[in-house]
């Protein structure tokens, strides 16, 4: 979440009652208590909880928590100091209910074409609507590649283009592969959630079915690498 002044205060303890729920573990004095979440008492059928997060709030709050924690790379201009987020995790962990050990996810912006040509072309539509929505251009959403490629943008704006979505990962099976083990080992995790934004369903499709093909049966992440949409 966004460290406003409202989250800062409200968000941690409404974690707490989320896992108060699944595990059973809301106290008898709490308003919500005695409200059965979901049927049954094993809290071993609960889904995990995972803290999404792009700056070191998320990051404090899952390590003071014992919980899991996924860094969101894939906004695009968070890898410069990405890795001292988790590292700030890691170091700043606490044994839990939950976890003995810190986990780390990395979530990663990734469009896989054949070439590199055509990943450029299809990851259009997604940069452009990086730009457009951060310095209020519009409020379209996803525009076709076809349009996004000649998208008309001063100057100033196609530098803020270039540099906030530096850290996206584009191109060739090849080089998604190089990309995505690079920011595996900048991260010093195996764990890696892929998102692929495209305008055309089957060109995303197509995007997580190359990486599956040339990077999930790579040795060095075969174990824990993961696909999510």
């Amino acid at each position: 979440p966004r460290p406003t002044m409202d989250v800062q205060r409200d968000f941690p303890q409404m974690v707490r009652d989320l896992t108060g729920f699944l595990d059973n573990g809301i106290d008898e004095g709490h308003p919500l208590s005695g409200i059965s979440a979901y049927p049954g008492g094993k809290k071993e059928s609960a889904p995990e909880v995972w803290l999404l997060g792009s700056s070191d709030y998320s990051a404090r709050l899952a390590a003071e928590m014992g919980l899991p924690f996924s860094f969101a790379d894939f906004f695009g201009n968070t890898s410069e100091y990405g890795p001292q987020v988790t590292d700030i995790y890691r170091n700043g962990f606490k044994p839990s209910l939950y976890l003995d050990e810190p986990i780390v996810n990395v979530g990663l912006q990734v469009i896989c074409a054949p070439t590199e040509e055509e990943a450029r072309f299809v990851g259009s539509s997604r940069s452009l609507n990086k730009v457009i929505s951060r310095l209020g251009l519009s409020t379209m959403g996803l525009i076709p590649p076809e349009e996004a490629i000649n998208w008309p943008l001063d100057e100033h704006a196609r530098a803020y283009m270039e540099h906030e979505t530096r850290s996206y990962i584009e191109g060739d099976p090849d080089q998604v592969r190089e990309g995505v083990l690079t920011a595996s080992e900048r991260y010093q995790t195996g764990d890696i959630g892929i998102v692929s934004n495209c305008y055309h369903f089957n060109q995303r499709i197509q995007s997580y079915a190359l990486v599956a093909e040339y990077l999930i049966g790579s040795s060095s992440v075969k174990e824990s690498a993961a696909i999510s949409d």
